[in-house]
Formats: structure tokens, C-alpha cells, sequence
């Protein structure tokens, strides 16, 4: 019995000491998954350095040089601390500030601001998609000091060309075609009109044939190609309206002056041609000047209309001759000597000496006033005293025939 009962304080103590060290197990177990989790806790992380959310809208997306655009500026604070002296700049050179923004003096932790502000692109903005970067200063606080920041945000504005909306309506929609055709039409409106007064003796404004399409168009492409190379390399705005009045105004020129070259020996005629209501001064200046007229000769014919006329045979350059009068010349107190103007001016019979030399003295002294003037021989229609004409020109003998040529002198010293 005493055997039985020590064998079972053995086991029982045994199983007590087991209890114990499963116990103490656990609690080491326990205890130490504790500390795990406290391990991996992150720490408090510091709050992020202020920052601004921007937002910034043009009032329009195109804009032509020297006009101006609103920008609209919206400032959100997304820090929680606040930011002050808030100013913005811009870094285009092609756009200027007509108004700058303004924001409050303190825009406190989450709060916002807005502003409106003006910009406008210079007289020498470069064409198309522009970016207007604008750089956003501030201050605020960080980790208990004072810090100075910068933000920055991009505005894309098109600059546009003056009429680029009214020109779409052109072929392939550009503005290419409208000042491709806008120069020329100057050009030939001004070559038309001196080519009509060296052709028909007038001015007027001409009509644009169907044969001058082809020309027309090369001729635009060679001036225009022209004058868009020269405004490339200097960016000038050729849509300008200034700009653009000196284009048409500079092709209307290039017209008359290449008519002019073209046609400058029949305007000279035409200019030098003789009217009915030239003076007796007028008339003898035209013929001392013309250099195709070397002999005066005293015609007789008959017109169309079978009347005889006699004079001298003025050829026109448009239309039928005329014919003139001969005349004399009486010195005044403005004239040389008669021996001076028999030498340099006259023959010994007082004819006027056939060369240029003497044409030209014998004008120069014509415009100083050295001689009155007096009809030699009149014009002549018909046979009788009636028919002598008491003007130095007859205009428009149609369909003379001549029938005697005699050659009078057109001036003789009295």
C-alpha cells in the first residue's frame, strides 16, 4: 500500500513539472508574438512640403498679333500649412502682361484663390501654337522653417493670322489661296491701265480676260513666293492692314512700272500726241520734241469724205493724222542776238537748222518767252479763204490720201 501511494506522488509530480513547461511555453510563445507586432508598427511619417494645385484656362484659343487675352487662374492650397506672397510670371517673349494677377496677401491650409489676369502677343508674335509658361513663387512653412517654392504650369494660345477665319472658306481651307490671288489683282489692275492708255490713248479700268488666267496665276506664285520668303526671314504680318496696304500698293505699282518699261516708246508717243486744243506753244514744243519727225512735210490730200486739206502731216499714234500749221517766230527783249541765233539756232534764211542740237535751244528759248508766235502758213480745208483753220492742229482727217508732199519749214525767224 505505502509502495502504491509513492509511485503515485511520482506521476503526479511529474505531470506537474510537464504543466509547468508547457505553460512557461506558452507564455514565452505569447510574449513573443507581442513583440513582433510591435515591431512592424511603422513609425509617424512627416506631412509632405506645401504644394498648389493650378489651373489655368485662356478666355480663346487663337489670338492675332497685338490682341490681347484673359487667362483665368484657379489656386487650390493642398498643404496644411499656408502659403503667402503669391506672385506669378511669365516666360514668353512673343506676349506681354497688360494685367497682372492678384491673389490674397495669405491663402491658409486647404483653401483656394482666383484671379484674372491679360496678356497680349506683340506686333512680331511668330504664328501658330504657342505655350505661355507661367512660373508660380511662393512662401510657406516646413518642419518649423520658412521655405521659398516654385510652381509652374503651360498655356497653349494659337496665334493666328488677321482674316485666318474668313479665308477657310477658301479651296483647302487656308489662307494660303486669298493671298496667293489678293496681290495680283493690283498687279494687273496697274499694268491694264498704262497698257490701256499707250494702246487706246486713255485711261481706264481694264476687264480681266479669260487669256490672262494662265500668266495671272504664274505671275502670282513668282510674286508671291517673292514676298513670302522676304517675310519669312523678317516675320512680317503681310495680314496686317498696313502691311497688307502696302502690299497691293506695291504690286499696283510694280504693274504701272512694268507697263511702263514694256510700252515706253508708245507712251512716249501718245504723250507727245497732238489734240485739237494743243496752243501754238504746246503744238511746237510736241514737234521739237518727237525725234521721229526729222523733215516737216507740207502735204495735200483728200479725206474719206473727198474734202481737200493741206498742212503739215502730223502721224498719230492712235487713230488718223493730224495736220499743222508753220509758224513765225518774232524776237523779244528775252532773245539773243540775231547773229547768235543764226549761228547756234537758224540758218542764214532764219529756217530752223535740221539736228537736235538746235531743236533743243530753240525750246529752251520757246519756254523763256524770246518770241511771240504768228501763223505762217494755216492749215487748209478746201480751196477757199474759209477754210483756213485759225488753230495750230487739226485732228481726225480720216482716210488721207496724199496726193503732193513738199517740204516747209516749220518755224522761220522773222
Amino acid at each position: 500500500m505505502g509502495a502504491l501511494n509513492s509511485g503515485w506522488w511520482w506521476r503526479r509530480r511529474a505531470a506537474g513539472i510537464w504543466l509547468a513547461v508547457i505553460a512557461s511555453a506558452v507564455i514565452v510563445i505569447c510574449s513573443g508574438g507581442r513583440h513582433a507586432v510591435v515591431a512592424e508598427t511603422p513609425a509617424p511619417t512627416p506631412p509632405p512640403p506645401p504644394g498648389l494645385d493650378l489651373q489655368v484656362t485662356a478666355s480663346r484659343p487663337t489670338v492675332e498679333r497685338d490682341q490681347p487675352v484673359d487667362l483665368f487662374i484657379l489656386v487650390t492650397n493642398k498643404s496644411s500649412a499656408n502659403v503667402s506672397a503669391l506672385t506669378v510670371t511669365q516666360s514668353n517673349g512673343d506676349f506681354t502682361w497688360v494685367h497682372e494677377p492678384t491673389f490674397p496677401t495669405v491663402i491658409t491650409a486647404f483653401a483656394g484663390a482666383q484671379s484674372t489676369s491679360t496678356i497680349q502677343t506683340t506686333s512680331s508674335a511668330k504664328f501658330g501654337q504657342q505655350q505661355v509658361f507661367l512660373t508660380f513663387k511662393y512662401s510657406s512653412v516646413f518642419d518649423n522653417r520658412p521655405i521659398e517654392l516654385m510652381q509652374g504650369t503651360a498655356v497653349p494660345i494659337q496665334v493666328v493670322r488677321r482674316f485666318d477665319e474668313e479665308t477657310k472658306g477658301f479651296l483647302g481651307g487656308n489662307a494660303a489661296f486669298f493671298y496667293l490671288l489678293l496681290p495680283i489683282i493690283p498687279l494687273f489692275l496697274g499694268f491694264q491701265i498704262v497698257n490701256g492708255k499707250a494702246m487706246a490713248g486713255k485711261f481706264e479700268l481694264p476687264e480681266f480676260k479669260a487669256e490672262y488666267a494662265a500668266p495671272a496665276f504664274l505671275m502670282a506664285v513668282i510674286l508671291n513666293l517673292g514676298l513670302l520668303l522676304a517675310f519669312e526671314k523678317f516675320q512680317v504680318d503681310f495680314s496686317d492692314p498696313v502691311n497688307m496696304l502696302l502690299v497691293l500698293a506695291g504690286a499696283f505699282l510694280l504693274g504701272l512700272l512694268a507697263a511702263g518699261l514694256v510700252r515706253r516708246d508708245r507712251l512716249r508717243k501718245v504723250f507727245l500726241s497732238f489734240k485739237a486744243t494743243d496752243t501754238p506753244f504746246e503744238y511746237l514744243s510736241k514737234l521739237l520734241t518727237k525725234q521721229d519727225i526729222e523733215l516737216h512735210e507740207w502735204v495735200t490730200g483728200t479725206d474719206a469724205n473727198s474734202e481737200e486739206w493741206s498742212g503739215i502731216l502730223l502721224p498719230q499714234p492712235i487713230g488718223p493724222p493730224a495736220l499743222g500749221a508753220t509758224f513765225q517766230l518774232t524776237r523779244t527783249d528775252k532773245a539773243p542776238d540775231v547773229d547768235t541765233l543764226k549761228r547756234d539756232v537758224f540758218d542764214a534764211n532764219g529756217v530752223l537748222r535740221d539736228n537736235p542740237r538746235s531743236r533743243k535751244s530753240l525750246l529752251s528759248l520757246l519756254k523763256a518767252g524770246a518770241f511771240t508766235l504768228s501763223f505762217l502758213e494755216r492749215v487748209q480745208q478746201g480751196s477757199t479763204a474759209q477754210g483756213r483753220k485759225d488753230v495750230p492742229v487739226v485732228t481726225g482727217i480720216d482716210g488721207l490720201k496724199v496726193t503732193v508732199r513738199q517740204v516747209h519749214p516749220l518755224v522761220r525767224l522773222a
